[in-house]
């Protein structure tokens, strides 16, 4: 959505009909829609993530679907991927916020 339509309008070779505009309105009906479900999820299913056999993220309506697993939310910080040699405390290990 950020992208100027002057700029989007000098790429060669797309669709006439596939206008910036028209881009923008499916992106915000697209955000609507998830913003929609997001608040319409019922609440025993809030805070759960809900991922398929392979691992990815599935959308669900219960939690009787078939074929699905679920994941809780936990509480642990998230560490950013370091090298082995780089301090613990430029990681956030041990730190207590």
């Amino acid at each position: 959505m950020s992208v100027s339509t002057e700029d989007y309008n000098s790429v060669k070779g797309l669709p006439a009909d596939l206008t910036a505009s028209v881009i923008r309105d499916r992106l915000v009906e697209a955000l609507d829609k998830a913003d929609h479900y997001v608040r319409s999820a019922p609440a025993d299913i809030v805070g759960l993530l809900a991922v398929d056999v392979n691992g990815r993220p599935a959308q669900i309506s219960s939690l009787n679907e078939s074929g699905v697993q679920f994941r809780k939310a936990t509480s642990e910080r998230e560490l950013m991927p370091s090298l082995p040699d780089v301090p613990e405390e430029w990681r956030g290990i041990g730190h207590v916020e």
